[in-house]
């Protein structure tokens, strides 16, 4: 989650046990993943505002060891 403002850490800081009391229910980090791509499709996927952009978010990837050095490496594999 992009978090701009330092206050909005509140959001994901507080326990979930009150509102799992109350009837929440989560799902699967993949169910949202899926959800919020289909979403984005639907709507064109325009471009984002905030956020590092793609250059930079795979940079920062590669620097922690978890991406391929050139697209070269991802031959068969559909990048979105």
């Amino acid at each position: 989650m992009m978090l701009d403002d330092p206050n909005d850490a509140i959001i994901s800081s507080r326990p979930g046990n009150r509102a799992r009391a109350a009837g929440l229910v989560t799902r699967p980090a993949a169910d949202t993943a899926a959800a919020t791509r289909s979403w984005d499709d639907e709507r064109g996927r325009p471009a984002l505002t905030k956020g590092p952009t793609r250059e930079q978010e795979a940079d920062l990837i590669r620097s922690r060891g978890a991406y391929p050095e050139s697209t070269d490496d991802l031959e068969g594999l559909s990048v979105p």
